[in-house]
């Protein structure tokens, strides 16, 4: 059970914590329902299971909410020689993620005051004369902003497997023997300047825990990590030694097709032992021991457990996420947000509602046994915290708590407040009572903590987007002209007349005179308004209906806008649609660049007969990669510019970004205002790793639609324009989600 704050536009807490710990995972669902919506215990083995039998997985998952276990499997082989399966106590090779338990390692340094975050590594380690800049501290180091050369740099496409050609593996026992194969490499860019993924920057850190503890670093990760957190499983194992329950590791070999004709042994792509960057050997219940480890506070102190539970650095813009490095982990944070800091100030108010044990830190545990009593004192503090711009909180049913208590509690707390708060209280039964109530009570409520984060982040888009329209020169507004003589001649004239209203003509005239004919000669050809001897009445009041609706407008006020204009005119149907340009402010998905990007969206509103329908239509420009000409090709492929358009008929509120959002996933990638070069490059090989042609996009965006409650129609229509042939490709996919037959 958690309550996770969030400011700042939001982070998601989804799997409760962001971790690259693979073959665990901290659930945040019900018992029930542990992997997503709707997939039961026995849904997710089977799907493991197949996977394992495709050789697409092979390993241990291991689902625990608190210190309950939910779900636990062992699938595929642990030796593909002697065929012998994997087991909940097999032990695997953790790669990078040995990473977590150098930086513990070194933070428990710093927490002895033996150095500290700012600490010069260079000058520490007395490593001057070499290419490492001495501005390069610690906190670069954890972090991966120190700039310095690796010794195969994966961001650039070396190999880590090419370092081992012209020097044995077998050499490489200590982390004092990696120091000539990087030290003198030059810089990729100044300390603090960048962040680059780097591996002998965790070299150099299990140096300095050996130089400050004056013990080789794998002891000390044994004391003073594996021993604290009771990993009695977990170790540094020589490959080149012969051990029990050690999974083995082997890449598979693929013909020209991509089918697996053969396994070869990685021995000779790394040391035969652990090093600080990698390398070290755990079962999956270990790693759930130092998960709770640290979030029970018994490897660091409060502090440096809330630092190395927090984002530090962003790493990578994705297509809907970023990524950030912390302290050690790495954070997959959902659509640009972040988590917010807590103040002095609210960590001690927390203190006084919270037990003492809680960890300090951003997401708040408030312990699997809280109260109703506890949600409401916890919520009064963060609500009222000044730092804090919106509340998310996670329920996770268990037989303790009461789920509609605590859901009563937290409805009570936020209205005394003015503060945004999302619920989500996960699973079925009193868990969708609970949700029930919020639906009651007007509070947003979702089924998962990540379709809290993606509704608040809609929300998030949507006032940047507003701001960003803010920005328009006010050179534009200057180029809308109105003809005032003319205006003034049809006023005096229908005067003299003696008449107080005007004519059919006169009333055209009058729209003409300020520039917008095309809205009444688009009603007039529709015939949904008929403007013939009653203009003279109809333009006057959907011109007030018009100034009656100068706010923000969406599917709600457009729906709004159309009821007042039939209710004005006593009419029995009507037609409104609105066309225009629409800005998103968008990040270049490697450097973070902001540009605003421009869709051309519409909004078109009918009442016949008493049913109402409403429409929204956007046009999303994105590249589509060609996966014939892929596949064919040694080389390359060709793409094209993709105009993907989207029309689709809603029940309810549904944001234009959500429109936008699903076209651009389902494209080969997404296009941008601005790009740097490793932007272009970024993109360029998203196209190339996803292609997809018109009818892959279409259909792929039909599926979306197809699942999205609250779309009743659609018409999804994409048209490649070729950059190899004279013509260009189109498809198209229609369908009514009402009729009996659909099309």
């Amino acid at each position: 059970m958690y309550l996770g704050i969030h400011a700042r536009e939001l982070a998601t807490p989804d799997g409760a914590y962001a971790t690259p710990l693979t073959g665990i995972l901290i659930a945040d669902r019900a018992s029930s329902r542990p992997y997503c919506s709707g997939m039961t215990v026995e849904m997710l083995d089977r799907y493991l299971r197949d996977l394992a039998t495709a050789d697409a997985f092979s390993g241990v998952l291991r689902v625990t909410a608190g210190a309950d276990e939910r779900f636990a499997g062992a699938y595929g082989l642990a030796s593909r020689a002697w065929g012998e399966p994997n087991t909940l106590d097999t032990r695997f090779d953790t790669a990078s993620s040995t990473k977590l338990f150098t930086a513990v390692a070194t933070l428990q340094q710093v927490d002895a005051g033996v150095f500290s975050l700012n600490t010069s590594a260079i000058g520490y380690l007395g490593l001057e004369g070499t290419a490492i800049s001495p501005d390069v501290t610690v906190r670069h180091l954890l972090t991966h902003t120190s700039g310095i050369g690796d010794d195969a740099d994966e961001e650039a496409g070396e190999s880590y497997e090419a370092v081992w050609h012209a020097r044995p593996s077998y050499t490489v026992l200590e982390a004092a023997d990696f120091l000539p194969q990087f030290v003198h490499r030059p810089p990729n860019f100044a300390p603090g300047a960048g962040c680059r993924y780097n591996n002998c920057g965790y070299v150099l850190l299990g140096l300095m825990v050996e130089r400050a503890t004056g013990r080789p670093y794998r002891d000390v990760v044994r004391d003073d990590v594996f021993a604290r957190a009771g990993m009695a499983d977990s170790d540094f194992l020589r490959m080149d030694r012969v051990n029990e329950r050690l999974a083995e590791g082997a890449d598979p070999i693929r013909d020209e097709a991509g089918t697996i004709v053969g396994w070869k042994r990685n021995i000779y792509s790394y040391p035969p032992i652990g090093s600080p960057d990698a390398g070290a050997h755990v079962t999956a219940a270990d790693l759930d021991r130092f998960i709770r480890a640290v979030l029970e506070g018994r490897l660091l102190s409060a502090e440096l457990t809330a630092a190395f539970l927090a984002p530090q650095v962003v790493w990578r813009v994705r297509d809907r996420w970023v990524q950030h490095f912390g302290y050690g982990p790495w954070f997959r944070v959902d659509h640009g947000g972040t988590l917010a800091p807590l103040a002095p100030a609210t960590l001690a108010a927390l203190d006084a509602a919270l037990p003492r044990n809680w960890p300090r830190a951003n997401p708040i545990d408030i312990a699997g046994d809280a109260s109703a009593e506890r949600y409401a004192r916890t919520l009064d503090v963060v609500l009222a915290a000044p730092e804090i711009d919106a509340t998310l909180v996670i329920n996770c049913p268990n037989a303790i708590v009461d789920a509609q208590a605590a859901a009563d509690a937290t409805i009570a707390t936020a209205k005394r407040h003015r503060m945004p708060v999302l619920t989500s209280w996960v699973g079925d039964g009193v868990q969708a009572e609970a949700r029930r109530r919020f639906v009651a009570a007007g509070l947003p409520t979702f089924d998962t903590p990540t379709e809290a984060v993606r509704g608040f982040m809609h929300l998030v888009r949507h006032r940047r987007n507003r701001e960003a329209l803010m920005q328009v020169p006010a050179a534009a507004i200057a180029e809308i002209s109105v003809d005032h003589a003319r205006v003034d001649a049809i006023l005096v004239a229908a005067r003299a007349a003696g008449r107080g209203w005007l004519m059919a003509h006169e009333a055209l005239a009058l729209i003409g005179a300020y520039g917008i004919p095309e809205v009444l000669d688009s009603l007039r050809k529709k015939r949904h308004i008929q403007i013939q001897t009653e203009v003279g009445r109809v333009v006057p009041r959907f011109v007030e209906v018009l100034h009656g609706n100068e706010r923000e407008i969406s599917v709600d006020s457009f729906r709004t806008m159309l009821s007042d204009m039939t209710e004005r005119l006593d009419a029995t149907s009507g037609h409104i649609e609105m066309s225009f340009p629409y800005f998103v402010m968008k990040k270049a998905p490697v450097t973070g660049v902001e540009s605003v990007v421009k869709y051309d969206a519409s909004l078109t509103g009918e009442i016949h007969g008493g049913r109402e329908e409403m429409w929204i239509r956007v046009v999303v420009a994105a590249t589509s990669l060609c996966p014939c000409s892929k596949r064919i090709s040694d080389y390359g492929a060709h793409n094209q510019r993709s105009h993907i358009t989207i029309k689709a008929r809603v029940r309810e509120h549904m944001w234009i970004e959500e429109l936008i959002d699903i076209a651009e996933q389902e494209a080969s990638c997404e296009v941008f205002g601005i790009l740097k070069r490793p932007d272009e490059k970024w993109v360029t090989e998203r196209a190339y790793d996803n292609p997809k042609f018109v009818e892959d996009i279409v259909r792929d965006v039909a599926v979306r639609l197809n699942n999205e409650d609250r779309v009743l129609a659609y018409v999804v229509e994409a048209e490649n324009f070729e950059s190899i042939h004279n013509h260009s490709a189109y498809a198209l996919i229609e369908k009514d989600k009402q009729a009996a037959d659909p099309a």
